[in-house]
């Protein structure tokens, strides 16, 4: 609450509610346009198939049952997602027990929590968020997955992922455990673009 730079951060689309470029064709997409076109496949892919058949058949089969549009699937990047068929993730999430993608939940928190501000120390807020994955692995651990599609070099991805993601992902953490009622074994963040995963 206290810091306004995170305003406006890590926005998510739903079928429901489309980014302006896949209403327009007249405008250029940008870097955001394709991050929520990928997230759009990361939700409705089967991964099964996705590392049987590969990513560019996976698009063309989530393409023709009508799970993504013809504009959003030309932003998708092939490449990034041939490094996700490829990636240790991908292998334990099709091992997992249970899968939840866009997970959306809503939860109150101590305003203690968020800001301070002694104000409203004594104050509950509602968090709302949008999980990109949480999985039961085989040990029946709890892993919390962000995908994230930001450019970040490859020297220093640690940092800079952490640096960007941890606040969000330490509150979206708190709120799990709650409704949970069991602590997260991990809370991770997969870079898209490198296909590499930090622990947060």
């Amino acid at each position: 609450l206290d810091e306004e730079e995170n305003a406006g951060v890590d926005v998510k689309y739903t079928l429901d509610d489309e980014p302006e470029f896949i209403r327009s064709s007249q405008i250029t997409p940008t870097g955001a346009d394709k991050g929520t076109a990928t997230h759009i496949f990361m939700q409705f892919c089967s991964f099964e198939n996705l590392l049987e058949n590969g990513a560019k058949a996976e698009l063309e089969r989530l393409l023709e049952r009508g799970f993504i549009s013809a504009l959003t699937a030309e932003l998708v990047n092939i490449s990034h997602l041939e490094k996700f068929r490829k990636s240790p993730l991908l292998s334990e999430l099709i091992r997992a027990k249970n899968v939840k993608r866009e997970f959306r939940f809503n939860v109150m928190l101590d305003a203690s929590e968020l800001t301070d501000n002694e104000m409203l120390q004594r104050e509950r807020v509602l968090v709302q968020g949008v999980i990109d994955c949480l999985y039961e692995n085989e040990n029946g651990e709890m892993v919390l997955v962000d995908y994230k599609t930001d450019y970040v070099s490859e020297e220093n991805y640690e940092e800079v992922l952490r640096e960007r993601h941890s606040l969000q992902l330490g509150y979206y953490k708190r709120a799990l455990e709650l409704m949970l009622e069991k602590p997260l074994s991990r809370v991770e963040i997969y870079s898209v673009p490198l296909a590499k995963v930090v622990e947060v």
